[in-house]
């Protein structure tokens, strides 16, 4: 994922006050006028706001009124979630005390800055456990069965690449997806297009699949909510016809199906028109 605010953080007012690098990236925390934020480079990964009693309330791509929201006012009391990328941790604002959460994050580090700089995960009513690897590797081997699984990890500013191929569903996420199960993808990206390949995943394996483009107030501050797409793949009819109410919508067909054997990233690149 990747936000559509590119200056360095000392040109929005940003205050560092951590900076760590691991084998995944260099990370940096700091504080707005309102939050605390998580930068890998200058991408967005997360944020907590700092006024007391609203530490707990979503922001950036996780706002309330954004995709990932709709998704989860539609999810059961009692679901079992999964989550593929931990960031600050900032969508366990979601988690209810009867639902069970697990994390799969790959890099340490990044386990180590959820929990030590930001409070989402302390704050949870029910705690997550988090799991230490990469998530397809990881989810593999679990014997949880999900009925909302997010995949919300990156690399160079986009979901890896081995999430998003046709064996990547049908041999590891669709086993432990339940009956009734939804997967989100958060796709948000400047230059790359993946609405078009999951599509080709959705109709490749009989799945249901949307796709909803949220613009907030994309000039404001990150406390008004970032710009993020998502992608839901869902075997509950339920899910679908109620994120329509929601203003989610049909996706664009694609080209072809990724496999682990073959990608076609050129194809999803986005091109820009030519203005006048």
């Amino acid at each position: 994922m990747i936000t559509f605010l590119i200056q360095s953080p000392s040109a929005w007012g940003m205050k560092v006050e951590r900076s760590v690098r691991s084998f995944y990236g260099a990370y940096q925390i700091g504080i707005t006028e309102t939050s605390r934020i998580l930068l890998h480079g200058t991408t967005v990964h997360g944020q907590q706001y700092l006024s007391p009693g609203a530490e707990r309330l979503p922001g950036s791509y996780y706002a309330a009124g954004s995709p990932v929201s709709n998704v989860f006012a539609h999810t059961n009391p009692d679901a079992h979630v999964a989550v593929v990328g931990l960031g600050a941790g900032e969508i366990a604002s979601y988690s209810k005390p009867n639902q069970d959460w697990k994390f799969y994050e790959i890099d340490p580090l990044m386990v180590n800055i959820a929990e030590t700089n930001f409070k989402h995960l302390a704050q949870m009513p029910k705690p997550a456990s988090i799991v230490v690897g990469d998530g397809r590797l990881k989810v593999a081997e679990s014997k949880g069965i999900y009925d909302i699984l997010i995949l919300d990890a990156f690399s160079s500013d986009a979901i890896p690449m081995h999430l998003l191929t046709l064996d990547a569903l049908e041999k590891v996420f669709l086993p432990h997806l339940s009956q009734r199960g939804t997967i989100a993808y958060h796709i948000t990206n400047q230059y790359i297009d993946l609405e078009g390949p999951l599509e080709r995943l959705a109709n490749a394996t009989g799945l249901q699949g949307l796709v909803k483009h949220d613009r907030p107030n994309s000039a404001g501050h990150l406390s008004d909510g970032s710009p993020s797409d998502w992608v839901v793949l869902t075997r509950n009819p339920a899910m679908t016809q109620a994120l329509k109410t929601d203003g989610w919508q049909n996706m664009k067909q694609g080209t072809s199906v990724w496999t682990d054997d073959f990608t076609n990233l050129y194809s999803a690149l986005k091109r820009k028109t030519k203005s006048g």
